[in-house]
């Protein structure tokens, strides 16, 4: 749970903004702040907001934590991932439940550990607050049917119904998905005590959600039955008229199978097949409650290809979640030894097959795959002879020291800067922002990041007093200084003037004035990024920071900008520019390009050159470049990586024609 808890959780206001459903559970907890209604979701004049198809259990979830944290990407996305960090929590509960203490390790590191956490965990994305639902109402029901006291079996009942409402209050009727396997099982065991135990455990979701539901559609004249019913259910079964997203489990299998890096999500649904075949006949008669776990994720199959037409990308959690379960069981298998049976040596070779598997998957971008496995081969066959508890150990240890460092190297939690969403927290306390068109933000997401009273304008709005900040993709030199009054806020590639607008902060002069006063310098923290995370703190580098980028071991040479700006308009005139960069490569690929220095206007090319690995030098050092501006243009540069290790300081930015001009 730690290991999990430091993944989803560490620097989790980092990464990729996603405009869709970042912007709309941000934009609609907001507005239910402002507004002060929670029932249903309000737009920005406290109508009901008609384009949101589900309850409102992350929305409450999202408005509390804004609430309690304070206004802010981590506060946002923290009801998330602290619902997939509960998901992993109950994959070990219910893992010890189903294989013991074996199979609720390997459930709940494959959880903490797969592509699909750090993807859908660390965002407001719906599907893992639904999935700790699911998950934990079928934990508990699990644990009602195998109660040994009529009063145990009502209280985990009722816990399973209190679970499921959660989902059914997050994704309303995709409840279903755990619905089917709890009355197929007690379908299939026929037993007296089913009738209590489905009235808690499915009764309580019914009545609350439905109460919910009523008070809702009272409250709105019934149009919440139209957008929850129609919209929500019936054009997400049909598929939208538009096409979006894929429509069968076919088209979705390749997320399934990325976001379940490094564990092969087949293996794990071969794990599940095994898990019904190994039971006894007499067991079959009255099956146990863990079948209920292959069951689910049959139902999750055929719920998805058969029912629904329109699959988002983060549905294939729900495959990804019971698969590693099955993979979870197969590699319990490799901690006791195996019976005699063929069944159970067959489980146990699937059990090692998996783990080399999921080792050979996380090795990928930290060693040669060949020689993790010839070693793994050599270490099983000679050691397994004398101390087959010393290599079970090693073994299984070095796979998960492998995916943790497969995970450490994952883009999410090596996101590049953003510019806009770290302004959020800046700007919680300046409700009337204007947000320059040129920024590209549509209006969910600005309107999620800066609150209600946001507005979207197409120049500088000085002198004003209808706004009190200002929100621009401007990246200003380090000598610039803002009016009295005003406060300037940095971001990657963007900036924020904050306080008296009545004056102009920037105007097309304030660039020309500071080239006539001498060079302007642009610290490379400022511009825009992309790729990875390249900011790091040096102390020897201008500011204080450099931007940074460094090939790994076995990773294809990723052709990233490391810095792309500054973009700004340029008055006519000579110019010289100097890049402060440093880089290296191996010695064996000297004639190999390093970096790409690229600079350009509207109309033409001003100057492209390719750095080479021999050139580079051993301290940060000017790279200089002249070039012409014959009218006034807008100047862009970029630095590209390309290979070794390579990094950007600062550009400074000299006019060399001395004369004012006209």
């Amino acid at each position: 749970m730690l290991l999990a808890a430091g993944v989803l959780l560490w620097d989790l206001g980092a990464g990729e903004w996603r405009t869709w459903d970042e912007g709309l559970y941000g934009r609609l907890a907001r507005n239910a702040l402002e507004h002060g209604q929670y029932l249903y979701a309000v737009d920005e004049s406290g109508a009901l907001y008609e384009r949101f198809s589900k309850p409102p259990m992350s929305l409450w979830l999202s408005a509390a934590s804004l609430s309690a944290l304070g206004t802010s990407v981590a506060a946002l996305r923290t009801p998330f991932a602290l619902g997939m960090l509960t998901t992993v929590g109950f994959a070990f509960g219910w893992g010890r439940k189903i294989g013991g203490l074996p199979m609720a390790v390997a459930w709940g590191l494959g959880l903490a550990l797969c592509a699909a956490t750090t993807r859908w965990g660390r965002h407001a994305c719906i599907e893992p607050l639904f999935m700790a639902g699911l998950l934990g109402g079928l934990w508990a029901y699990h644990c009602a049917v195998d109660a040994p006291s009529t009063k145990q079996r009502a209280r985990a009942a009722a816990l399973a119904g209190l679970a499921f409402t959660f989902a059914f209050m997050t994704k309303q009727l995709a409840v279903g998905m755990a619905v089917l396997p709890v009355v197929g099982l007690e379908l299939w065991r026929r037993e007296r005590a089913a009738v209590g135990r489905l009235a808690l455990a499915l009764g309580l979701p019914a009545i609350l959600g439905t109460t919910w539901f009523l008070l809702a559609g009272a409250a709105t004249d019934g149009a919440v039955f139209d957008i929850l019913l129609d919209r929500g259910v019936a054009q997400r079964m049909a598929g939208y008229a538009q096409g979006q997203n894929a429509r069968t489990l076919n088209e979705l299998s390749e997320i399934v199978t990325e976001a379940g890096t490094p564990i092969p999500w087949f293996l794990g649904a071969a794990g599940l097949a095994m898990l019904c075949v190994m039971r006894q006949r007499s067991e079959l008669r009255t099956p146990s409650a863990e079948l209920l776990l292959p069951m689910w994720f049959a139902s999750n199959l055929l719920v998805l290809d058969t029912v629904s037409q329109s699959l988002l990308p983060w549905y294939a959690l729900q495959i990804i979640v019971p698969s590693i379960g099955g993979a979870a069981w197969l590699v319990a298998a490799t901690v006791r030894r195996a019976g005699r049976s063929p069944l159970h040596m067959a489980r146990a070779a699937l059990g090692w097959l998996t783990v080399g598997a999921i080792a050979l998957g996380a090795a990928e971008s930290l060693a040669s795959q060949f020689n993790v496995a010839l070693v793994g081969g050599v270490l099983l066959v000679g050691a397994y002879v004398r101390k087959p508890e010393m290599t079970r150990a090693t073994a299984l240890l070095g796979t998960v020291l492998l995916m943790i460092g497969a995970r450490m190297r994952d883009p999410e939690l090596n996101p590049p800067d953003q510019p806009f969403a770290p302004l959020m927290e800046v700007l919680a306390d300046h409700p009337k922002v204007a947000v320059d068109r040129r920024a590209g933000l549509a209006e969910l997401g600005f309107r999620a990041l800066y609150g209600p009273h946001a507005v979207e304008v197409k120049r500088a709005p000085w002198p004003t007093t209808e706004y009190d900040a200002y929100l621009v993709p401007l990246v200003a030199p380090v000598e610039y200084e803002p009016p009295q009054g005003v406060r300037l806020y940095r971001t990657p590639g963007a900036a924020a003037f904050v306080g008296d607008l009545t004056q102009p902060a920037w105007t097309a002069e304030t660039l020309r004035e500071l080239l006539d006063a001498g060079p302007v310098t642009f610290e490379a923290e400022h511009l825009a990024a992309a790729g990875w995370a390249t900011t790091l703190s040096n102390e020897e580098a201008s500011g204080g920071a450099l931007r940074r980028y460094t090939l790994y071991r076995n990773e294809t040479p990723p052709k990233i900008p490391l810095s792309i700006g500054p973009k700004i308009r340029l008055p006519r005139g000579r110019y010289t520019i100097e890049l402060w960069m440093q880089w290296s490569c191996p010695e064996a690929f000297g004639e190999r390009t390093a970096a790409l220095a690229t600079a350009s206007t509207e109309t033409r090319e001003l100057f492209r050159e390719n750095l080479r690995c021999s050139d580079g030098p051993e301290v940060l050092s000017p790279v200089r470049f002249e070039f012409e501006i014959r009218n006034t243009e807008t100047f862009n540069m970029r630095i590209g990586f390309r290979y070794g290790t390579v990094a950007h300081d600062r550009t400074v930015l000299t006019r060399e024609d001395l004369e004012p001009l006209p």
